[in-house]
């Protein structure tokens, strides 16, 4: 019988069975512990399903006790890639993250007094057992360039999406004169402290400290949030015993998160920008923004480059009848 079980808790902790007879269905089962046969002694069950990937049976209905669970979540932690010690994706997925995300539509209070929107990549020293108990351990974790651990603002995977959190403040003792590099101090903090883990568990478990939920990611797009669609919470029940947080799909944000780095073949610089070897876009047509993505149109400079229908004519500059400003028109 083919059966996953919990890293760290073999003999009782969380296994996952396939069952080849069901009262006539195959299908999926979750118990815990030893048991004799996990097709009859069960905490859930997938809906009948032939596959035998629990990842996909874990995209159908799960049912306890013959009630429809609300919620589930199993999510692929430990790739094939490479040794299982410490390894949490491949090194062509680490290759494709962007080491700096900007937050681009999006300011409230908070992140407008933390006074960025930058946020850099950490990966964390987890190890096997911490990976899998907490998935968001297993992919990059953002953080603001203005956090430290008394006051930080972060972006972490949850297995099933990326949340946004809110200004998290913690009583913790730190020298504001300090020469230790911010990164070096965030990334030493998010690693040993365990209050961290436990911000972290309430994140995830209860929605505390969420701002802002991504789209459900695909496999593709887990390894970062850039381009994903951004959501508000949906109304969260304080009596329930998890609130894992969920996208309100009728009340969409306008924040969205891209690459702060250039790379020319991963994240070009557009409009003929020059992606510098500091990894950031010279944009010699006059291109604002971290890839040179948005075109100077309609600001009383004629661009011969933007000066094509697509762009509607440089927005009117590069003619004398629509154009307004100093430096106006060819005609």
């Amino acid at each position: 019988r083919l059966v996953y079980e919990q890293v760290g808790f073999e003999s009782d902790g969380g296994k996952f069975a396939f069952c080849s007879d069901m009262g006539g269905d195959k299908g999926w089962t979750f118990h815990i512990g030893q048991i004799e046969d996990p097709c009859k002694n069960f905490v859930a069950r997938s809906e009948a399903t032939k596959t035998f990937d629990v990842l996909e049976a874990g995209k159908g209905q799960w049912y306890a006790g013959g009630v429809p669970l609300d919620y589930t979540q199993i999510s692929r932690v430990l790739g094939s890639s490479g040794e299982c010690d410490q390894v949490r994706y491949s090194s062509n997925q680490m290759d494709s993250s962007c080491q700096i995300i900007d937050l681009i539509g999006y300011t409230d209070d908070t992140k407008t007094a933390m006074g960025s929107t930058k946020f850099y990549e950490v990966v964390l020293n987890s190890t096997e057992s911490t990976v899998f108990t907490r998935e968001a351990l297993s992919y990059p974790i953002y953080v603001s360039e203005t956090s430290d651990p008394a006051r930080y603002i972060i972006v972490v995977f949850t297995g099933r999406q990326w949340v946004l959190s809110k200004a998290i403040e913690l009583n913790t003792t730190f020298d504001p004169n300090s020469e230790i590099a911010t990164k070096t101090l965030m990334t030493e903090y998010l690693n040993t402290d365990e209050s961290f883990l436990s911000t972290l568990q309430s994140m995830i478990e209860q929605g505390e400290y969420v701002d802002l939920i991504s789209e459900t990611a695909e496999d593709n797009t887990a390894i970062s949030p850039v381009g994903m669609r951004w959501y508000y919470l949906q109304e969260i029940d304080r009596g329930a015993r998890y609130n894992f947080p969920m996208e309100d799909l009728v009340r969409p944000a306008t924040a969205v998160f891209n690459c702060a780095r250039c790379d020319d073949s991963a994240n070009p610089c557009l409009y003929e920008g020059i992606c510098m070897p500091e990894g950031f876009c010279d944009c010699i047509h006059g291109g604002s923004g971290v890839l040179c993505q948005d075109p100077p149109l309609g600001d009383g400079i004629c661009n011969l480059y933007f000066n094509r229908e697509e762009f509607g004519w440089d927005g009117g500059d590069c003619c004398g009848g629509t154009c307004n400003g100093p430096e106006c028109g060819l005609e």
